[in-house]
């Protein structure tokens, strides 16, 4: 499988049942994933600044992390503006965010490459937690921490940076026997205090 499926079924796996987003060309191998299943369900928006906005509603209505998708560059710098009400509203969203090969980098500080710029640096203003991708062996830890950095202590969103080289890439390894985690996806993920019957029963 490539990344893009093995993402899709981390997503299932964790409790996502909905994703909010504007395809790319860089993001094509997440929504070859996504076509034909019926367990993470993508909902297509008309402008990348509308994205986070409905994450947060999102998960708002529902008490589960939202989750959206951009693309690189002119994508990606539209989601600041909900990503600071969800941070300022202990909003918990999971921004998956695709980026350009790491060979392009040192075309960046001379502008020639298109739409390229320090996305993570961008996240890291808005965001709890960010982290770029270098390989798929990596997204199963990233993914899952992102989702706890997102849901325990205060909640609020994170990022997860994707290279289309990575999203691209054959993935070799084998998927877990598919147990599921969904209590990654619900918010808050840990108590704020203890349960009241179990101080009683200490107390006593």
């Amino acid at each position: 499988m490539h990344t893009g499926h093995h993402l899709t079924d981390l997503l299932s796996d964790f409790g996502v049942e909905h994703v909010f987003g504007v395809p790319g060309g860089q993001t094509c191998a997440l929504f070859d994933a996504l076509h034909g299943r019926d367990d993470v369900r993508h909902i297509i928006c008309r402008d990348e600044r509308n994205v986070a906005y409905m994450a947060d509603a999102y998960a708002r209505l529902t008490n589960r992390i939202g989750v959206c998708d951009v693309t690189v560059g002119p994508g990606a710098t539209k989601l600041p503006s909900g990503l600071m009400e969800a941070w300022c509203s202990s909003i918990p969203i999971l921004c998956i965010v695709s980026e350009l090969s790491p060979g392009w980098r040192h075309l960046y500080q001379r502008g020639a490459a298109l739409q390229a710029m320090d996305q993570e640096l961008l996240m890291q203003q808005f965001c709890k937690w960010t982290v770029t991708l270098t390989s798929p062996e990596e997204m199963e830890t990233y993914l899952a921490t992102a989702l706890r950095r997102a849901n325990t202590g205060r909640p609020g969103p994170v990022a997860v940076v994707i290279p289309d080289k990575v999203f691209d890439q054959t993935w070799e390894g084998e998927h877990p026997a598919r147990q599921p985690r969904h209590e990654l996806g619900v918010f808050p993920l840990g108590r704020s205090g203890p349960d009241p019957e179990d101080v009683a029963r200490a107390a006593s």
